[in-house]
């Protein structure tokens, strides 16, 4: 059995987008019912490897390797095209006017691409930091988790009886973590007045 990424990110995403958009509560009760739902995904999750017998082989590392060219990323951008608005209405005013609507094409378009710069510059930077202060304990928190629950999948393996209780334990030690995580930073927030 192989593991899918993205597919448990599009399930959070999901998820996430679901109790967020249809529910009008608080955001700290929006953030508990939330990690219930989840949980439930991930008491799922183990109960499959358990089930399953998935193990790790003696070579694993964490490791998401990286190979790009420079060719790759000039095939992929984009440019920006004015229409050459100016330049077709300059063009009825005769040469100057052409030449006079071109720069003005060329300064719209270098306006453009310089303002798409900064805005996609600002959402990676916001989108980066983002993944990284939640994703970082989250990571360090569920990757021992994940090993032990795997240790035990050789003695649950096709006995839906003890992958289910050990799904289970896994599932509500890691779902109180995230609790208490929600409860301390709904403290923290409590304390700045918020």
């Amino acid at each position: 059995m192989k593991t899918n990424f993205w597919g448990t990110i599009g399930v959070a995403l999901l998820v996430s987008l679901v109790t967020l958009l249809v529910l009008k509560k608080s955001l700290w009760a929006e953030l508990e019912i939330l990690i219930g739902i989840l949980s439930l995904f991930m008491f799922a999750y183990f109960f499959l490897l358990l089930y399953h017998g998935v193990r790790f082989d003696r070579n694993e590392s964490y490791l998401i390797t990286w190979r790009s060219n420079l060719a790759d990323w000039l095939d992929t951008t984009a440019h920006v095209d004015t229409g050459g608005a100016f330049t077709e209405g300059g063009a009825e005013a005769g040469p100057l006017g052409l030449v006079v609507g071109f720069l003005l094409d060329v300064l719209l378009s270098i306006l453009l691409t310089l303002l798409l710069a900064v805005v996609l510059w600002l959402s990676m930077n916001v989108l980066v930091t983002t993944v990284v202060l939640l994703g970082t304990p989250l990571f360090f928190l569920f990757r021992r988790s994940v090993r032990y629950v795997v240790a035990k999948g050789r003695s649950c393996h096709k006995d839906s009886r003890k992958a289910f209780w050990f799904a289970l334990r896994a599932t509500l030690l890691n779902t109180l973590w995230l609790y208490a995580i929600l409860l301390g930073a709904h403290y923290i927030a409590g304390l700045k007045g918020t």
